[in-house]
């Protein structure tokens, strides 16, 4: 069982409907005392812009973030063992992938498995391939969408029936294991391409019509997706900027960029070059959205301060290259997670380090968040709450 345990712990991405009633009336930050630390103050009205560029405040947060263990979705032996994408299901419970093949766990508030669906490991209609890289439910249209290998997305019911399947194999398009579901019916994903080839970077599907809008870009990695109430929120892996699209064209009408020291100056260029960056290794793992509080949560990785070098030179440096826990350790030596949040008109609001990145939470929502733990003897996946506290004196 120790090959299959191995946990995909470089790209976990996650997928959520988002909530799209009307505003707050006054969008101020909310937090509940949960953590051990004093509440983070509220930043006050956030007003979002309608068009243009925000640049994130560069100064220091005041507070940073805890995380309340919520539960704990436990493997056993000769039972289920649950790995990522993780997404929330009806009723309370939770939705993740298995280590069997084609098989989707639904995980009641108490940890426990309420039931599982499994299909055939094919890629006939139905069928889920032999990886599931995304999950997303929709529970008022009863269906879930499964990301599987093929460019191809399945839709089943919560029940396991097949009723239909995306295919964007006719806009030569490879989908991205992170996508949006809109209030309007659109599924939203980002799509691969060769950086040599310029493509609009989002994939629209209603019903069985699919068709490419978006902005041109280059880049070997899909964008991570959000939703959003008036359309959907993207963030390029390489700079650290969201954009938010207007839907169906897919155009951006609003940008949120962070300009830091340590994440290099990402540019198309940098993508078209293979993806790669010349600086410290950074790039954005993940973020989520709360537009009724105007809040922006972002995973990304970074340059560890007191690494000995660039991670590349340990890398690419002519020597061999390490694997397993030696890879661990050395990445712990110069790569750091880092979560931040700030709010939608560019105010940073609390920052928190990781030695290592793949011990930062990922979020399901803005306010639950996973980890997965592979230090027992079976997997686990540990469902958090996320609470802002502020920094000590």
């Amino acid at each position: 069982m120790n090959g299959g345990k191995r946990l995909v712990a470089g790209l976990l991405l996650t997928f959520f409907a988002a909530a799209c009633g009307p505003a707050d009336s006054d969008n101020s930050f909310e937090q509940t005392n949960q953590g051990s630390g004093t509440p983070c103050e509220r930043p006050g009205r956030v007003t979002p812009p309608e068009t243009g560029t925000v640049v994130i405040d560069a100064a220091t947060a005041p507070c940073t973030i805890e995380f309340r263990e919520v539960v704990i979705l436990r493997g056993t032996e000769n039972g289920v063992l649950p790995r990522s994408p993780v997404t929330l299901g009806p009723g309370g419970t939770y939705v993740t992938a298995t280590y069997s093949p084609a098989e989707v766990a639904f995980w009641g508030a108490d940890g426990e498995v309420v039931r599982l669906i499994t299909k055939r490991a094919g890629n006939g209609p139905g069928e889920l391939g032999t990886r599931i890289w995304g999950l997303l439910v929709d529970t008022l249209a009863d269906r879930l969408y499964a990301f599987v290998e093929g460019w191809r997305i399945e839709m089943l019911s919560l029940d396991g029936t097949f009723q239909e399947r995306i295919s964007t194999r006719e806009v030569s398009a490879g989908i991205g294991t992170s996508g949006a579901l809109l209030a309007d019916g659109y599924i939203v994903t980002g799509h691969t391409t060769r950086p040599a080839l310029e493509r609009p970077m989002l994939i629209a599907a209603r019903g069985q019509q699919v068709e490419r809008v978006g902005p041109a870009r280059r880049s070997y990695a899909a964008p991570l997706l959000r939703a959003g109430r008036t359309g959907v929120w993207s963030s390029e892996r390489l700079w650290y900027e969201l954009n938010h699209h207007s839907m169906p064209d897919g155009r951006v009408d609003v940008r949120l960029r962070r300009e830091v020291s340590w994440f290099p100056d990402g540019t198309p260029q940098d993508a078209e070059n293979g993806g790669r960056i010349d600086g410290p290794g950074a790039f954005v793992v993940d973020f989520a959205i709360d537009e009724s509080r105007g809040l922006v949560f972002t995973i990304v990785q970074a340059k560890d301060p007191d690494a000995p070098g660039p991670w590349k030179e340990m890398m690419i440096g002519g020597g061999p290259v390490p694997t397993g826990d030696e890879m661990k350790r050395q990445a712990a030596m110069y790569l750091d997670g880092l979560m931040e949040v700030f709010t939608l008109d560019g105010r940073l609001v609390a920052s928190r380090r990781y030695d290592y990145r793949p011990g930062v939470p990922l979020p399901l929502t803005a306010r639950l968040f996973y980890r997965v733990d592979e230090s027992g003897l079976f997997p686990a996946i540990q469902i958090l709450e996320a609470v802002l506290v502020q920094n000590p004196e």
